[in-house]
């Protein structure tokens, strides 16, 4: 999936800070129970205040 017009622009010309998440660690008795996307938005809406774009790309082990 490529990268709207929009989000090319902003990164082109970036006015503020970029939040990249590379990986949510869960220890394995927490696994399951759907709490990695739910702390990975949690992170994603305290840290990314003035934002200009937020980059998270999931991998499964």
């Amino acid at each position: 999936m490529g990268a709207s017009p929009w989000l090319g622009k902003e990164l082109a010309h970036p006015v503020g800070d970029l939040l990249v998440m590379d990986r949510v660690i869960l220890q394995p008795q927490w696994r399951g129970f759907g709490l990695g996307p739910a702390l990975a938005g949690a992170a994603i809406q305290r840290l990314s205040n003035n934002c200009v774009a937020v980059v998270c790309e999931p991998r499964l082990r």
